[in-house]
């Protein structure tokens, strides 16, 4: 796998239909390290919570309907609480 941070044209485009068990072969083949959120430690996670929110008021999701903002709040309900708590 390559990475660019400038745009660049793709050599190739390959259609992957499950993207969730590709990564996790992957990470089987040790590729790539998953870090799961059930493992973290509770300020790991608060931290990914505090990411989250920026995001939320970042992209003013709060006050938008959308697809992410549908997904964040029944996904990410702690976040979103928070997120609307502190607006």
């Amino acid at each position: 796998m390559q990475v660019s941070v400038k745009e660049c044209k793709p050599d190739s485009i390959k259609w992957i239909p499950n993207v969730y068990t590709e990564i996790k072969k992957y990470e089987k083949d040790k590729k790539v390290k998953i870090h799961y959120y059930e493992a973290l430690s509770l300020k790991e996670k608060e931290e990914v919570i505090d990411k989250i929110v920026i995001y939320i008021q970042k992209k003013d999701l709060l006050k938008i309907d959308s697809e992410t903002s549908r997904f964040i709040k029944e996904h990410h309900k702690e976040a979103w609480n928070k997120a609307v708590s502190s607006n």
